[in-house]
């Protein structure tokens, strides 16, 4: 019979790499960064503009700006998740040692 609360970890309890903060923030800024080549070449917003290096350079920038407001914002989520989790289980580790130890079935 297997143990329900293993207490070594597996390969797949190791996070993926898309789970990764640096990871999402790289490819999210990335992907931002061609973007906005694409919008400027083919004009969406404004008249058609050819690429050239200052504009690819500012979009870079613009890009590598984005990924890491992600990398902070994915890190500020994790952190909130996980202070979350803590908080809920402690809160439930309390009210157990709070339970009278004597109560037949520990239901009040």
């Amino acid at each position: 019979m297997s143990d329900p609360n293993p207490t070594e970890t597996t390969a797949s309890d190791s996070p993926g790499l898309w789970q990764r903060p640096v990871f999402r923030g790289a490819i999210n800024g990335l992907v931002f960064t061609i973007m906005l080549c694409v919008i400027q070449v083919l004009g969406f917003f404004r008249p058609e503009r050819p690429l050239d290096d200052e504009s690819i350079a500012a979009n870079i920038l613009a890009g590598v700006v984005f990924g890491f407001a992600m990398y902070i914002l994915e890190l500020w989520r994790r952190t909130r998740r996980t202070n979350a989790a803590d908080a809920a289980r402690q809160t439930v580790e309390r009210k157990l040692r709070e339970q009278d130890p004597e109560d037949g079935d520990g239901r009040r």
